[in-house]
């Protein structure tokens, strides 16, 4: 998510959209070998992202 923010700023929509290999913007989802992700799973990496460590 973060380098999919790097490539092309977008909505985490947009972002899902671009990782798919239908739909996708770059070859971020080919590169890192995803073969999907839908908002959900974003919302729940920002949130672990974002959760104090330690």
């Amino acid at each position: 998510m973060i380098v999919a923010r790097i490539v092309k700023s977008a909505s985490k929509l947009a972002t899902v959209r671009g990782l798919d290999g239908e739909t996708f913007f770059s070859s971020l989802g080919e590169v890192l070998g995803l073969e999907g992700a839908d908002e959900d799973e974003l919302y729940l990496a920002m949130d672990f992202l974002l959760e104090p460590q330690g």
